[in-house]
């Protein structure tokens, strides 16, 4: 049973969260100019440092495997979750009512810990090889690239929230100097990562006349 307190929580929760990002912007004062930041350059920003801080400590090798792992994991359960259905049906005699999203599970899992070993691996020849520092130092910028995307979902994910709840207004988005940016940075990167299927739009904002984001359709086979 819910809490009549639930649905307060929630509405105190958004107000909290609507004037925050109402606020007045802040000026940064750089060694050449002045300029006007809001509450969202300084959450993109404090988030991207801390993307950099993990990188160096995690290492270049460490940072190219977890994002590897999930475009190939990706990747590879499109393609080849219906073997891997196959296979539950032959050796388990087993077929579940959701077999191919059982089965690209599966996949995912299964490729994500195999290039997870292999980074290891090669993390562990370079350690020997005295390139530790490189590796480090690489990650930093490999840590912000990828944080970069996954905020570049997100901001995609809030603009569309955005036309039902009005979560960051318009105005706010439009002062902020990383919001466009940011948000933009999938749409762009995305065309070029060909998964070899029927092509798609996802988050198409044509109120907002922002990038829409492409991406491929897929089935599951089983």
């Amino acid at each position: 049973m819910k809490l009549p307190t639930d649905h307060l929580s929630k509405n105190i929760f958004l107000f909290l969260l609507k004037n925050i990002f109402r606020q007045k912007s802040t000026t940064f004062i750089w060694p050449f100019k002045s300029i006007d930041v809001n509450y969202i350059d300084i959450i993109l920003g404090v988030l991207l440092v801390l993307a950099a801080f993990r990188g160096f400590y995690k290492g270049f090798v460490a940072e190219v495997a977890s994002l590897a792992g999930l475009i190939l994991g990706i990747w590879g359960a499109i393609h080849f979750s219906h073997l891997t259905a196959g296979f539950i049906v032959d050796t388990f005699n087993y077929q579940p009512e959701h077999l191919g999203l059982v089965a690209f599970i599966a996949t995912f899992i299964v490729i994500v810990l195999l290039v997870h070993l292999i980074g290891k691996a090669v993390e562990t020849i370079i350690s020997a090889v005295a390139l530790g520092f490189i590796n480090r130092l690489a990650g930093i910028l490999f840590g912000i690239i990828k944080s970069a995307l996954i905020l570049s979902v997100l901001l995609i994910v809030i603009d569309e929230l955005d036309e039902s709840i009005g979560l960051i207004p318009e105005d706010v988005k439009a002062d902020s100097q990383m919001y466009e940016p940011v948000r933009n940075l999938l749409p762009t990167v995305l065309p070029f990562l060909n998964f070899g299927l029927e092509d798609g739009k996802l988050f198409e904002n044509e109120r907002s006349g922002r990038q829409p984001v492409a991406i491929s359709t897929f089935k599951f086979q089983g």
